[in-house]
């Protein structure tokens, strides 16, 4: 009985404890729940709803890139969304000040970071991110915080300490592939700021297919593709273009996807497929406002270079979109970025056909277009290539100007007579077809004031006011305008140039009867006080300007030959003007090379004749001639014009040279006047390693390097002499002796060059320990006899006049007495 009860009670008390053990686990799950419960609905879920509340006042419309520029994909925080973002904060701490047991920690701690950024408070955000890390290390929140924190570190500019971090942190852990793709994105936006393209194609090839956000995707494929196309995977580019064009995204991303699809197909060849694309486009009218950004397009396309008349059809597209009308544009008018775009492709066309003149015209229209920065592509430059391309035909119109007059200057007196009468006589006729020209604009001008009148209320309401979008009206009041005007230039202080014009001008019977001021602008007083043109009343069939209108100045002529010479100074610097030009800017290396030649055969100035010479070492260097480029960098040496280009030509082809190029003797004596100055071991090294490097180089005379041999045994000398003293001995110390003997052993090397010029000093041999060297290297008489047989003779005085100045005696007292003087 006793024993049964036992057992009774042992059951009992095991039933208890296991009922204790299963309530405390439960309580525990139990309690989680309840403490989560708590901090969800009481704090968390405000705390979120206050963010999304802040994301939308603050996150801008998405905007599509500038041309020319990367799209970005994350865009950065705007001004909005402060008051909600700081109440984020607050409901947010309250969650770790009062339920630090609950699971939402961890995500009260990534909102807090990420409203801080939208703040603009980015110091704040990383510490926050930070602190995640630390908590969470490659959780899945701590993966949230890589990114935040490189996405802040863009926002404040640290690139390259943002790659390094995101790189270092994406090699740790296994990655959520939602987070590491988005991870790896911000990590090529990194990549392209800091100008690797490559490493950021690799990154968005291998994760760009798991970027999940339906919004920004369509701007991650388009960066892509924008990468792509600066890599020159043009064929890829294309298709990732019209994948995003394709897609539901804003219609600016839509367009612009698809007209870069247009441009990628037409780099990879693929003209007639960008056609159809730009065709369709320019026919669809959702794209009306677009339209003069899409003609621009087709123009481009529409070359083909192996067809020279696709060159001319583009010319004629291009000149048509700046007639364009009215009515089919935004506002009634063509945009002033695409005007000036138009422009240079027609001037880029000319180019291609290597007319510069034409080219220059239409750069230069190009350049007088006022344009927003904003709305053209970065390396779009106007006024740069107009400059350019003006200065060579300032070059050109020069040349060949000077060009006619020393052909003139060469003839003889009825040849040149001749020449310069049939020179009138064509200028003649080109002066009457203009004033015919301008006649005929001033009768039109009348016919259209007295028709112009009766139309504009009829058309006022077609053509909007003044009939501004009627392109035909347009024209004739240009028209009126040029008539009026006669071709006025567009500059400040005409009428003044005018003036000057009239006061220098050759008289004229015609205009001899006009009074002050009348000839400015061509007009006269009639019998009635009305003003008249008096070349209304001459024939222009018969009637010959003077010299000055018809821009013949015969004083120009340089016929003494001070004149010519002048002349042909002036034509060599024009020469090398146009040289560089062709060379650098316009590319033409063989022009560029004739330029040169002419300079070398024609230029006075040995400067510019040195330089020229040099470049032409390069162009035939790069040509594979190097017998041609040696033989132009021996002339450059010894014409020996320019220290610097004789210097890189000795680096460069001292080899091959047969010629004994100068020294820089000044530099030589610069640098011995700073050794001498020293006083130090390390300097005396030098000192003598500088005059060996001149007496071994093979270009330099013998009485220079004599010369330099003088001024650095002199140094030497005093040297030892300061060094090996009783006085000297005894103050020294054990540094200042170890110092000595070095400088003995530097100088009892086995040198050839060294046993030729310093083998008659007096080196002490008592006062000092000379330090052990081998029997090789140990002058005996003989060998000093030897060496005193192999130095140079002194230097005479009319050899000494011949070579630099010494070092003033001042900075440097360097003995230049003869070589047996210092024995």
């Amino acid at each position: 009985m006793r024993l049964g009860s036992t057992g009774r009670t042992g059951r009992a008390l095991l039933m208890v404890l296991a009922s204790v053990v299963l309530m405390q686990g439960c309580s525990t799950r139990v309690g989680k729940l309840y403490f989560d419960f708590r901090a969800y609905f009481n704090t968390y879920y405000n705390a979120q709803d206050f963010y999304e509340l802040g994301l939308e006042k603050n996150i801008p419309e998405p905007t599509i890139p500038a041309p020319g520029n990367l799209i970005r994909v994350f865009d950065p925080p705007g001004s909005g969304g402060k008051g909600e973002f700081d109440l984020t904060i607050q409901k947010a701490a309250k969650i770790l000040r009062e339920h630090e047991r609950s699971s939402y920690v961890l995500p009260s701690i990534l909102l807090i970071g990420k409203a801080n950024f939208y703040r603009g408070e980015y110091f704040a955000a990383i510490q926050k991110f930070q602190e995640l890390r630390t908590l969470d290390g490659t959780g899945r929140y701590g993966q949230e915080a890589v990114f935040w924190q490189s996405r802040t570190l863009y926002e404040m500019g640290n690139h390259l300490e943002a790659i390094d971090f995101t790189e270092q942190a994406l090699l740790e852990g296994e990655w959520i592939p939602s987070i590491e793709s988005k991870t790896a994105l911000i990590l090529a936006e990194h990549h392209t700021i800091a100008g690797d393209i490559t490493t950021a194609v690799d990154l968005l090839t291998l994760t760009i297919e798991q970027f999940d956000d339906d919004r920004l995707r369509p701007r991650a494929q388009f960066l892509f593709a924008q990468m792509l196309e600066q890599e020159g995977d043009y064929a890829f580019a294309a298709e990732v273009y019209r994948d995003v064009a394709n897609s539901k995204t804003i219609f600016d991303l839509q367009y612009l996807a698809r007209k870069k699809q247009a441009v990628a197909l037409r780099k990879l060849g693929e003209r007639e497929a960008s056609l159809d694309i730009l065709t369709e486009m320019f026919d669809d009218d959702k794209y009306r406002d677009q339209f003069p950004e899409i003609r621009l397009e087709i123009g481009l396309s529409l070359v083909d270079s192996t067809d020279g008349e696709s060159i001319e059809e583009s010319i004629e597209w291009h000149q048509q979109t700046l007639r364009m009308d009215p009515r089919r544009l935004r506002n009634g008018t063509l945009p002033p970025e695409f005007r000036a775009q138009s422009y240079s492709a027609i001037a880029d066309l000319y180019r291609s056909q290597k007319n510069y003149g034409m080219a220059a015209t239409y750069y230069d229209s190009a350049s007088q277009v006022p344009i927003n920065r904003n709305r053209v592509p970065p390396s779009y430059k106007p006024q740069e290539t107009a400059q350019i391309y003006g200065e060579f035909l300032s070059l050109t119109t020069q040349l060949s100007h000077a060009d006619s007059l020393m052909s003139l200057a060469a003839m003889d007196s009825a040849s040149r007579q001749e020449k310069i009468s049939q020179l009138r006589e064509r200028r003649a006729v080109d002066w009457r077809a203009q004033q015919k020209q301008k006649r005929e604009a001033g009768e039109s001008l009348v016919i259209i004031d007295a028709e112009g009148e009766s139309q504009d209320e009829a058309t006022e309401s077609q053509y909007g006011f003044l009939s501004h979008l009627n392109p035909e009206r347009v024209t004739d009041k240009q028209v009126q305008f040029q008539a009026l005007w006669r071709g006025r230039p567009l500059s400040d202080g005409w009428r003044s140039e005018a003036i000057a014009q009239a006061l220098n001008a050759t008289p004229d019977p015609i205009m001899s009867g006009l009074g002050e001021g009348d000839a400015i602008t061509g007009m006269v007083s009639g019998e009635n006080g009305e003003a008249e043109d008096p070349l209304d009343d001459i024939d222009l069939e018969t009637y010959m300007p003077p010299d000055n209108q018809l821009g013949i100045n015969l004083q120009e002529i340089p016929l003494d030959s001070a004149s010519r010479a002048q002349m042909t100074t002036s034509m060599a610097s024009w020469n090398y003007e146009l040289a560089t030009l062709y060379y650098l800017s316009l590319d033409e290396p063989q022009r560029a090379k004739d330029r040169y030649e002419a300079v070398v055969r024609d230029a006075r100035d040995p400067e510019l004749k040195s330089r020229a010479l040099y470049v032409l070492t390069e162009l035939y260097a790069s040509e594979g001639t190097p017998k041609q480029a040696t033989e132009y960098a021996e002339q450059a040496i010894q014409l020996d014009a320019v220290d610097e280009v004789v210097r890189r030509l000795i680096q460069e082809y001292g080899d091959g040279l047969s010629v004994a190029a100068p020294v820089d003797s000044q530099m030589v004596r610069d640098s011995l006047a700073w050794a001498q100055q020293q006083r130090e071991e390390q300097a005396l090294r030098g000192l003598i390693d500088s005059a060996k490097q001149i007496d071994s180089v093979g270009f330099a005379t013998q009485t220079f390097v004599d010369s330099v041999w003088v001024d650095v045994r002199g140094a030497i000398q005093r040297y030892v002499d300061e060094y090996s003293s009783a006085a000297s001995t005894a103050q020294a110390g054990a540094d200042q002796s170890n110092q000595w003997e070095s400088v003995l052993e530097y100088l009892t090397v086995a040198d050839s060059l060294i046993q030729k010029h310093y083998g008659t000093f007096n080196l002490p041999d008592q006062e000092v320990e000379e330090p052990s060297v081998p029997d090789s290297t140990v002058f005996d008489e003989a060998q000093m006899d030897s060496a005193r047989a192999d130095s140079p003779a002194p230097v005479d005085s009319s050899a000494r006049a011949n070579t630099p100045a010494p070092v003033d005696s001042a900075a440097s007292p360097v003995s230049t007495a003869p070589v047996d003087s210092l024995e």
